[in-house]
């Protein structure tokens, strides 16, 4: 008669066993992500002014003096 050896009868207990670990994997990878992906917003009911910036442009020519470039206003 020829022994069989337990390896082979708990094989698709073992499958399983891999199966169900990759799944559970699985959950967690995707519970974990949708956690990152959405950031809590915290809504403030004040508001701050902020102040308008103050441009004060100026304009520039070129000159050529004693062959020197200068900037005059």
């Amino acid at each position: 008669m020829p022994t069989r050896h337990k390896s082979s009868a708990s094989m698709p207990i073992l499958i399983g066993i891999f199966l169900l670990l990759i799944m559970l994997a699985q959950v967690i990878v995707l519970l974990a992500s949708t956690r990152v992906m959405s950031p809590t917003i915290n809504k403030s009911t004040s508001r701050k002014e902020i102040p308008s910036a103050t441009l004060n442009p100026q304009i520039y020519q070129l000159e050529i003096v004693e062959n020197r470039i200068r900037l005059t206003p």
